[in-house]
């Protein structure tokens, strides 16, 4: 009886495991942007694909949130059948398709 408690314990241990690694994949792909400055706006609203590459980079990044910041020289593409609103300073709001 003991062998069959410890081997399920085992396997909660293992699932509990995978539980965790999977959660911390999520919260990195989150933060994947890099963070720049000075943030000239922002994006408020994403459908589909949204890719921003910062000034001086070549890498895109898909932008997972909301509030993202965008920053002066930043380049931001929308996929096919997506599309995003910025807010730009002062007041400017910009939907690209």
């Amino acid at each position: 009886m003991q062998s069959t408690i410890g081997r399920s314990g085992g396997w909660s241990v293992v699932i509990a495991a995978m539980l965790v690694l999977m959660s911390c994949e999520a919260i990195a792909a989150d933060g994947d942007v890099p963070v720049c400055a000075p943030v000239v706006g922002r994006v408020v609203s994403r459908q589909g694909n949204v890719e921003i590459r910062r000034a001086g980079s070549s890498q895109w990044y898909r932008v997972e949130r909301l509030d993202t910041n965008v920053c002066d020289g930043d380049a931001v593409r929308t996929g096919p059948r997506s599309r995003a609103a910025l807010w730009l300073q002062p007041e400017n709001l910009i939907r690209l398709d």
